[in-house]
């Protein structure tokens, strides 16, 4: 037995679900227009890693930076900190994120955009990540990996989107 849906069932439903996907795209900020209205300080969180180039683990470097409310914390050390796993030589510091070094960093967040990505086959290359959460929702998540003639200009800008805490945190050259 074939059932057959009702014309007007189907516009009820297309008539039920149209508010629901008219925001879809049209004014959620792209992820390099977030601004601090997107992402209060006190219900955001700004999540940076990076692994460097596979080598063995005496010059192999890591870090893991988490900055949510007014603190910012670092982990660094070698393999597994960027996926939470801190090996015990890891070191961690912290530090205070006022008010403006928020609204940095979250300005910081456009450093990021139309980063190329690394040639086919590029071997030996970092990779750098940002994941950032706005009340408890995920609005960015990205990774971008730094290697051949693509590196130094991944690498400046994750970089600059750190400069407002990254000395303070002591995060390594990378």
């Amino acid at each position: 037995m074939t059932r057959r849906i009702a014309p007007a069932a189907i516009a009820a439903l297309l008539v039920a679900v149209a508010p629901l996907t008219a925001a879809c795209g049209s004014d959620d900020p792209a992820p390099s227009r977030l601004t601090v209205g997107d992402l209060p300080q006190a219900t955001s969180s700004i999540e940076y890693t990076y692994a460097g180039p596979a080598v063995p683990p005496p010059g192999h470097h890591e870090y893991l930076v988490r900055t949510a409310g007014s603190r910012a914390t670092a982990i660094v050390g070698g393999y597994g900190v960027a996926k939470g796993d801190a090996p015990a030589d890891a070191t961690t510091t912290s530090t205070d994120v006022s008010s403006v070094q928020w609204g940095q960093l979250v300005e910081g967040l456009s450093a990021l955009d139309d980063l190329p990505p690394a040639p086919t086959g590029c071997v030996g290359g970092s990779t750098y990540g940002v994941h950032v959460l706005a009340d408890g929702r995920a609005v960015l998540d990205r990774s971008d990996v730094a290697c051949g003639p693509t590196a130094a200009e991944v690498s400046a800008a994750y970089h600059a989107a750190l400069a407002p805490i990254s000395d303070r945190l002591g995060l390594p050259a990378s």
